[in-house]
């Protein structure tokens, strides 16, 4: 009995996924342009599903090229984003005030605690007071 799988596909094994071969690769080629290690498998796992969604579409034997200009693809639209977040981020910096946030709040409480002192006064001492 042979144990031997049968040859389809001109030497396919068609039990692997072919993107599969392609993680260290796209690892490897993403790794030589990002240094953020976090970033690299984010990175990669975005190639890879960008690449298993247009798999119908490719050549079998174009699917490492195809990923390596998606990845290439995938870094320059992130230092882009990267880029201009960074040049925008003084616009989303508010200016520092000398008061705490909760000034006008602390404020209000400290005008009602007076008002409500004042009223339990008597009219005379609250002229005397307030003179």
């Amino acid at each position: 009995m042979n144990d031997a799988r049968p040859d389809i596909g001109g030497g396919v094994d068609p039990g692997v996924d072919p993107v599969v071969d392609l993680i260290p690769v796209v690892r490897r080629v993403l790794s030589a342009w990002v240094r953020d290690t976090d970033l690299v498998d984010d990175l990669v796992q975005e190639t890879l599903a960008r690449v298993m969604a247009a798999r119908d579409r490719i050549e079998r034997d174009t699917l490492a090229p195809y990923a390596i200009v998606t990845a290439r693809n995938l870094v320059y639209s992130h230092s882009k984003t990267d880029e201009r977040a960074r040049r925008n981020a003084h616009l989303l910096a508010e200016e520092p005030s000398d008061e705490p946030m909760d000034a006008e709040i602390l404020r209000k409480d400290e005008v009602a605690i007076v008002v409500a002192a004042l009223s339990r006064l008597a009219p005379k001492e609250r002229e005397v007071l307030l003179a």
